[in-house]
């Protein structure tokens, strides 16, 4: 729709939130923000349990995450993004969003 109204003329910011998800041999991934480049990553949970949620950061500003079975946190880091931007996820997980 979005793409429909700007080659329309009656384009308007697209603001919602970048996401996706997978399931991937029985793990279920998803992604929340955009990261086209990032400097670290930090790993909260256990990737080898199947429980995780992975934040990417750019100069300390976390841009998204990867959560791995972990369906609660990644509404609820989608739903930070979309209230308050990246504001609103660092608020998340500083919170201790997980």
């Amino acid at each position: 729709q979005a793409a429909a109204r700007a080659m329309l003329g009656r384009g308007q910011p697209f603001r919602d939130v970048p996401f996706f998800w997978s399931l991937h041999h029985d793990v279920n991934l998803g992604y929340i923000g955009h990261a086209p480049k990032w400097d670290s990553t930090e790993v909260r949970g256990d990737l080898a349990a199947r429980n995780a949620l992975v934040i990417f950061r750019q100069a300390g500003r976390p841009l998204a995450v990867v959560t791995v079975d972990r369906d609660r946190a990644n509404l609820e880091a989608e739903a930070a993004l979309e209230r308050d931007g990246y504001a609103g996820l660092e608020a998340f997980l500083s919170a201790g969003g997980s």
